[in-house]
């Protein structure tokens, strides 16, 4: 829910030239507290397991409370047809061949001397407040079950579902603490490190993607499309060194390798846009967090799965989750090679 609404709310208010930045650095906070976390999560757990869980919940609810204070997107937007955030239609319902705008809904109102209590406009009724949320919850939930799919939509969300579903981030401490005893409070200490690459790398990737506009003729969402597809090589070099590789030398060496990886799933978010209409944004968002939340799950039993494998083999094969990994990762990375990426939106 969170990533269909941050990022839903990022792409409409920037401009095209503009979103591949804007979308880098809504996530840059993920990354700052990727290096702040586990060190303080580790020195909280060594006062008491109570205090660490205390001050998760207290954090949660601080984002609750920034999640209120957001603007809506009607806010972000000015309300006038030469709005740059997306097309301008007044709230109007379809009826036949006519169209019902607010203006011509008869409203009954009382004169200012008027004390009678006043009348609902004949055939409305007040509705409850329940009511009301659960039609909105089922539209929400029509919308995206009625999402119209093309064949580029289809093919990113199927390269996210395999890339989600075989990443290694639930098996890595595990990992690195039975490979070479470490505890995992040692092995932690290696996702601050990776954390603090992939700052670098959100910096320096929004840049490429714009000195790549300016150097060529192709648009922002092409360009895009190919930094996507340019950083799955990373994820596949790097799940490779670590399966083959199996020292320490190269655990670390994949790691850092697969740290260039980073913006892929930041520069598919940023090309989405162009791949629907502006007004199906939002849904499209929500489908993707569904699935995204639904590899997550897959990824949890395969990766265990293959992990409890690997540890049953021994030797050469503590390595086959890495390795599975990177031969999904590069199933994915030729799913984002068959996009056909547009400028703009497409029409509706």
């Amino acid at each position: 829910m969170s990533l269909a609404m941050v990022t839903s709310m990022t792409v409409d208010a920037s401009p095209e030239s503009q979103r591949t930045s804007n979308v880098f650095m809504v996530f840059l906070p993920e990354l700052i507290t990727g290096i702040i976390g586990p060190p303080l999560g580790a020195w909280l757990l060594s006062r008491s397991l109570w205090i660490a869980l205390i001050s998760g919940a207290l954090a949660l609810l601080l984002t609750f409370a920034v999640t209120m204070l957001l603007p809506e997107r009607d806010r972000l937007c000015p309300a006038a047809p030469d709005s740059n955030c997306g097309e301008y239609e007044p709230l109007a319902r379809s009826n036949g061949d006519q169209r019902v705008t607010v203006d011509s809904i008869r409203v009954e109102y009382r004169d200012e001397e008027d004390n009678s209590p006043p009348t609902a406009a004949a055939g409305l009724h007040p509705r409850p407040r329940r009511a009301v949320l659960f039609d909105e919850l089922a539209d929400v939930v029509h919308g995206v079950l009625s999402f119209p799919l093309n064949r580029n939509v289809v093919l990113a969300l199927a390269s996210v579902v395999v890339s989600t579903a075989t990443q290694f981030d639930d098996i890595l401490l595990p990992y690195l603490s039975v490979r070479y005893n470490w505890s995992l409070a040692q092995a932690s200490n290696v996702l601050p490190l990776m954390a603090v690459l992939n700052l670098g790398f959100a910096f320096a990737l929004p840049r490429l993607s714009k000195a790549l506009r300016t150097a060529s003729s192709l648009s922002a969402a092409e360009v895009d499309c190919a930094l996507a597809v340019g950083s799955v090589l990373p994820l596949v070099v790097g799940a490779f060194v670590i399966g083959l590789w199996r020292t320490m030398e190269g655990t670390m060496t994949g790691l850092v390798i697969q740290t260039a990886g980073y913006g892929n799933r930041l520069f598919l978010l940023s090309l989405l846009p162009s791949m629907v209409p502006s007004d199906t944004r939002a849904r499209l968002y929500m489908l993707l967090s569904l699935v995204d939340t639904l590899g997550g799950f897959a990824r949890s039993t395969l990766m265990e799965t293959l992990f409890g494998l690997s540890l049953g083999l021994g030797g050469g094969g503590s390595g086959l989750p890495f390795i599975v990994s990177g031969f999904c990762q590069l199933a994915a990375g030729a799913l984002l090679c068959l996009l056909r990426p547009q400028s703009g939106a497409v029409s509706d």
